[in-house]
């Protein structure tokens, strides 16, 4: 039986995007070090999003990569800006290496300074492995070759990034685990074991929940399993006296303020706003509690529906939501 049929889509383009803008240092170090290494961090970074939409205009829709123009300062001594392109590979592409070259062409025309084009595999397939483009006419020749982190490689380094201390190992084990594993049970057992280290390698609470979103978006589940997910995390948050409102928390009641919106298109918008308030007083102080407070719920009008629904993130118990 094919456990992934109801596995919805993973969106990997948009978590990388904000990955690398919010971890772009943490990124460099750990899959570029001798880059890393070369770039004086004391400095700002540049990230340069509309000079490389107006680069590309006619870029195409739907494409399974990223690219992030960031402009940062050598350790040169002199005053001499690097830009880096990174790229980052969502699915073969047997045109990837012309692009690369294409993008570092248009770089060095528009901003007469050096160039570095970093590309990111982040596909399953272990033979592609595009790094170099060569092409020769009747002797004229152009080869373009540029560094390359094909992230399938960390499979043999594992312990590596369970051991690592830097804040993007996590992004790219939950990305290796939502490309490799096939089967939902896989994917249930590695998003939650991800998610748990989180807590358990005392990374500081605005870390925990941007790496806690990031992942969440690349490892999609159905929704009774992410519920089931989210439970045990609470427990775990709350055995480690974390009282503040987590990512994970704000996620569920966006996921449910979503879900109600739909069920209030089919039965109108006040039973949708009932639905979903019922949804998150069972998610976060259980089934039981819910039922005590339905008739209540059912009772009230839309705007105390929304007051509730907006209190319930930072309500420690359903007397102190309902009083």
């Amino acid at each position: 039986m094919d456990e992934d049929k109801d596995v919805p889509s993973a969106d990997h383009d948009s978590p990388w995007k904000e990955a690398l803008e919010v971890y772009f240092e943490p990124f460099m170090a750990l899959l570029f070090p001798s880059v890393h290494a070369q770039v004086d961090w004391a400095q700002p970074v540049e990230f340069l999003d509309k000079e490389l939409q107006a680069l590309d205009g006619n870029a195409e829709q739907g494409r399974q990569y990223v690219d992030k123009l960031v402009k940062v300062r050598a350790l040169s001594g002199v005053e001499t800006w690097v830009v880096v392109h990174v790229e980052v590979q969502g699915s073969p592409d047997g045109s990837f290496a012309e692009r690369m070259y294409r993008y570092y062409a248009r770089l060095r025309d528009k901003f007469s300074m050096p160039v570095l084009s970093l590309a990111v595999l982040a596909d399953a397939k272990p033979g592609f492995r595009p790094s170099e483009y060569v092409d020769d006419f009747w002797g004229c020749s152009v080869s373009f070759r540029f560094p390359v982190c094909k992230l399938l490689d960390w499979l043999e380094r594992w312990d590596e990034l369970e051991d690592s201390r830097n804040v993007f190992a996590p992004i790219v084990m939950a990305q290796i685990r939502e490309k490799t594993e096939r089967t939902l049970g896989r994917r249930k057992l590695w998003k939650f074991q991800l998610l748990k280290r989180l807590y358990e390698l005392g990374y500081n609470r605005e870390d925990i929940n941007q790496l806690y979103r990031l992942i969440d978006w690349m490892m999609r589940l159905p929704e009774p399993d992410e519920e089931r997910i989210y439970r045990k995390i609470e427990k775990i948050r709350e055995s480690k006296h974390m009282p503040y409102v987590t990512t994970a928390e704000r996620i569920q009641h966006k996921r449910g303020l979503e879900q109600g919106l739909e069920k209030g298109l089919q039965k109108g918008h006040r039973q949708g706003e009932v639905d979903v308030l019922m949804r998150q007083v069972a998610l976060k102080f259980g089934v039981e509690v819910a039922q005590q407070y339905k008739d209540i719920i059912a009772s009230a009008d839309e705007e105390q529906l929304r007051q509730w629904a907006e209190g319930i993130l930072t309500a420690d118990s359903a007397a102190a939501l309902f009083e």
